[in-house]
């Protein structure tokens, strides 16, 4: 495993990614469309507009990275060994699925995270702000302290997803009520 510190890659890079370890790296205006990033490691890195749909993350590690006006729709993130403090900014997580994982206190913010599958992961403190979230599922997930403000689209049911504290805006919140099978009149 080759070790990188402190580079900056723009507009392309020459490097094999999978099985490297990145730290304080910067990733600019990339296109990783489909690349496979295999048991690479990637700590307090910064990816800055780029693409990164449909690329393997199998066995590979996150940690202290954001993804800033990226593209990262179709990715399995499941079956990463770990993330920890990943930030999401502006960016687009369609169809991706992050089931069962440990997501606690990282940040998705003014963001499209359409059809991601966030079944039993521990968002604890996770942040939604202003994300559009539609058709994402929340099933069995622990959203304590999470905060879903501005956030918008969603459809959780407080019956099988754990809320206890978390933060809402209306009108937005009043989608908690769906679950519940209530009519309510404006």
């Amino acid at each position: 495993m080759s070790y990188f510190e402190e580079e900056t890659y723009s507009k392309e890079i020459k490097e094999e990614l999978s099985g490297h370890e990145f730290v304080g790296c910067r990733f600019i205006d990339l296109s990783l469309a489909g690349v496979s990033l295999k048991n690479t490691k990637f700590i307090e890195c910064e990816f800055v507009n780029c693409n990164l749909s449909n690329t393997n993350v199998m066995s590979s590690s996150f940690r202290h990275t954001s993804f800033k006006k990226c593209k990262l729709v179709g990715i399995n993130w499941s079956t990463v060994n770990s993330i920890s403090l990943i930030s999401f900014f502006e960016s687009v997580l369609d169809l991706c699925s992050f089931m069962d994982i440990d997501l606690s206190s990282c940040e998705f913010k003014n963001s499209k995270v359409h059809d991601v599958e966030f079944s039993s992961c521990n968002l604890r403190g996770a942040s939604f702000e202003n994300s559009s979230l539609k058709n994402s599922n929340f099933t069995g997930a622990n959203c304590e302290e999470a905060n879903f403000e501005g956030a918008k689209d969603y459809y959780i049911d407080p019956h099988h997803t754990n809320l206890k504290d978390a933060q809402f805006s209306l009108p937005e919140a009043i989608s908690l009520f769906s679950a519940m099978e209530i009519k309510i009149s404006y």
